[in-house]
């Protein structure tokens, strides 16, 4: 069997989640880029850098393999995606898409990874050789007013890993064959372009927010709706909650909301709407391991309880806040900024280090800002 089941009395269960959290945070790993233009990757680890991976391009994004021992670094200048091996700093196997890619994922095994560019292209390719896999093109809408890091695009792997779901700033959302590359389905439920969207961890649905003020629950394999949230605002972000009973919104009047992903009821407002205060970057996560939701705006990162609660927040920024990153147990916490990034531990919000890009010769401001992942 490739799973175990174990029942624990909840106040053990309870002290056992504490010990797994500080075993994974001394093992984290937490990548970062953060020069422009950023042909060096750095990894940390808890007592600093551990290695650097050249790429000879400048890196515009990168993941973790699920493991930790692998790193997917792409740039929207180079056609090639690059997976290195992080422990020997070498590169394993490259990657040929059509065009220079501007996003990427990992499948949940590791097995492939996905790759877009702006035209909409896609290509699945096997990670351990290369090879491609299935292609396929979405339609993209060339004007999309969101503010999100890859062109108004989402692009997630659904949990069975075989099947993708995409969105370019349009209307509906595709759910694609990773064989085939195929489309076996189209939600088409909103009434004005989708800014975000997002895979169910555990199961087969997907959620979704746009510029109609309204989100949804929905099935990835039929693509029918099981639940509608009336949101009120532009929805900037989403975020599955535990395992999937509830899932979180932001909007552009910077609001936060808990809703019940069964009923699309309203179950609490952890940040009130801010009239006058509208912002593009106001975003929202969900730690995997418990109920917590981190949601963040330009200037500030706040981590709410399942009371509803302000647990911890995140500030002091010495520039503008640009992404998160959590680590797959949530035990790390990574804020991007436009001149270098900090780790959190996840649990506390206590500062574990931060790394400062150099200033770009001449004065000039920062092409990019940094970009960083986690893993165990």
């Amino acid at each position: 069997s490739d799973e175990v089941l174990i029942s624990l009395p909840t106040r053990l269960a309870e002290d056992l989640h504490e010990k797994v959290l500080e075993f994974v945070a001394f093992r984290s790993r937490v990548a970062l880029c953060c020069t422009s233009p950023c042909p060096e990757v750095v990894v940390w680890g808890r007592r600093g850098p551990q290695r650097k991976l050249d790429s000879g391009t400048p890196v515009t994004g990168l993941k973790f393999f699920p493991l930790g021992d692998r790193l997917l670094a792409w740039s929207d200048e180079d056609t090639m995606a690059t997976i290195w091996d992080v422990a020997a700093g070498q590169v394993l196997v490259r990657v040929r898409h059509s065009q220079p890619v501007a996003l990427a994922r990992i499948f949940p095994k590791g097995d492939r990874v996905l790759l877009r560019s702006v035209d909409g292209a896609y290509t699945v390719a096997d990670a351990a050789s290369g090879a491609k896999v299935s292609t396929f093109q979405e339609v993209v809408r060339p004007l999309a007013l969101t503010m999100s890091d890859d062109e108004g695009a989402a692009l997630e792997v659904l949990h069975s890993g075989d099947a993708v779901l995409t969105t370019s700033g349009i209307m509906w959302a595709t759910v694609w064959d990773a064989d085939s590359g195929e489309e076996r389905c189209r939600f088409e439920e909103h009434l004005a372009p989708i800014i975000v969207a997002k895979a169910f961890p555990f199961d087969g649905r997907a959620v979704s927010g746009g510029y109609d003020r309204v989100a949804f629950v929905w099935d990835a394999a039929s693509c029918r709706p099981s639940a509608r949230l009336e949101v009120g605002d532009w929805v900037t972000g989403v975020a599955v909650v535990r395992r999937g009973d509830v899932v979180a919104t932001s909007c552009f009047d910077r609001s936060v909301v808990i809703w019940s992903a069964v009923t699309g009821d309203r179950l609490h407002v952890l940040q009130p709407s801010a009239a006058g205060e509208q912002m593009w970057l106001n975003g929202v996560q969900s730690f995997p391991l418990h109920g917590r939701v981190l949601s963040f705006t330009w200037a500030k990162a706040v981590v709410w309880g399942d009371d509803a609660e302000a647990v911890y927040r995140l500030g002091d920024f010495s520039s503008r806040l640009r992404a998160v990153s959590m680590s797959p147990a949530g035990d790390v916490v990574v804020t991007s900024h436009d001149s270098g990034a900090i780790a959190w531990r996840g649990a506390s919000g206590e500062r574990l280090f931060s790394v400062e890009g150099p200033t770009p010769a001449g004065g000039e401001e920062r092409q990019r800002s940094c970009v960083a992942d986690v893993a165990v």
